[in-house]
């Protein structure tokens, strides 16, 4: 019997990796049409979708200097992601961006806070603030947003002449919630529920210069490992977790979607939907009447988690098609667990 040499071995290998890599990236091109409560496998594709990616990557440049019909694998499960790694990656120049006039465009800033705690623990509260001086928004949504130990209702105050807010305190002042803050008159304003006591949205009907807009402002499921206040460490539970998370984040997407299509006021959702462009969750919650900014007018990397290699896009901004986003931006800053984002929108005419 023939003995294999160590770059045979090492070559049945790679193919091994490359056909697993081949099935997960079919799973992850399909899982944004497959309800999670249906085929929860093909589902979670989705969750590990960049770093199949990436891995795919490298194995076609091994198959390249192999010299191998094997690279054609590789090539096949990164050409039928192209829609989602558009959805993190965009090439723009500047001079794509149209000059108008300040009054003509309304910016709206994202972000998850952490309660306004850092990853070191920190308080950011100082760095916001400046941040939010330096970028001058018009409309601002915060996802874990806490009242109560900080000062930044004033700091609001301070920043727009006359402010009006939606703050909505999820469970109790020691808990963190949603927040808009506008320069706009806020008309009305109300609750979303997402199915669930675990989760919400706030919206406000904001008076602009050309119109009254709704804001909806929400954070879906996290993948979380604890169940509870109780940390899990057994990794077939870890699995059961993150598998029953995507089904709760499916179902609140499905909330969303009909708030959405009853709406028939022009719509910004400020979202973080802790799921990735190939989710259920995005899909649905984009549906067929809001467009992602980020794919409009997004350059560079688009990753918003700080954390796992970097390589997840969780957190949205979207409108409707009474608008244009003219310029998407993430701006890179370790704070947060995430990371803002900002949309310049322009009313299209």
């Amino acid at each position: 019997m023939k003995r294999l040499k160590g770059i045979e071995i090492l070559d049945i290998i790679t193919f091994l990796i490359t056909l697993t890599a081949l099935f997960l990236a079919v799973s992850g091109s399909i899982s944004e049409y497959v309800r999670p409560h249906h085929f929860r496998w093909i589902a979670a594709a989705n969750n590990i979708l960049p770093y199949t990616m990436v891995i795919s990557l490298f194995i076609l440049i091994y198959w390249i200097v192999r010299r191998s019909w094997a690279l054609l694998i590789p090539i096949f499960s990164i050409l039928i992601n192209t829609s989602t790694l558009l959805s993190i990656v965009q090439f723009r120049s500047d001079s794509d961006v149209l000059s108008l006039k300040k009054e003509d465009i309304i910016k709206v800033f994202n972000y998850n806070a952490q309660e306004f705690s850092s990853k070191s623990g920190v308080n950011i509260v100082a760095d916001i603030s400046e941040l939010i001086l330096d970028e001058a928004p018009d409309i601002i949504c915060f996802q874990e947003y806490k009242n109560i130990a900080y000062p930044f209702p004033e700091v609001m105050k301070n920043y727009f002449d006359t402010i009006s807010y939606r703050f909505l305190e999820k469970r109790g002042l020691l808990h963190s919630g949603l927040a808009i803050f506008s320069k706009y008159k806020i008309l009305k304003s109300g609750l979303l529920n997402l199915g669930d006591n675990e989760n919400s949205a706030i919206w406000a009907d904001l008076n602009t210069e050309q119109g009254v807009v709704r804001i909806i402002n929400l954070q879906m499921k996290i993948n979380s490992l604890s169940d509870g206040k109780i940390e899990i460490s057994n990794l077939s539970e870890k699995i059961r977790l993150l598998l029953d998370n995507n089904e709760k984040r499916a179902a609140q997407a499905d909330e969303l979607n009909h708030f959405i299509d009853t709406t028939i006021l022009p719509i910004i959702l400020c979202a973080n939907l802790n799921d990735t462009p190939s989710s259920y969750s995005y899909i649905k919650s984009k549906g067929d009447k809001l467009t992602d900014g980020f794919r409009e007018a997004g350059s560079h990397f688009g990753g918003t988690y700080n954390g796992m290699l970097e390589l997840f896009r969780i957190d949205y901004i979207f409108h409707s098609s009474e608008f244009k986003s003219q310029k998407y931006y993430t701006i890179m800053k370790d704070w947060s667990d995430h990371r803002p984002v900002i949309s310049e929108l322009v009313y299209q005419n």
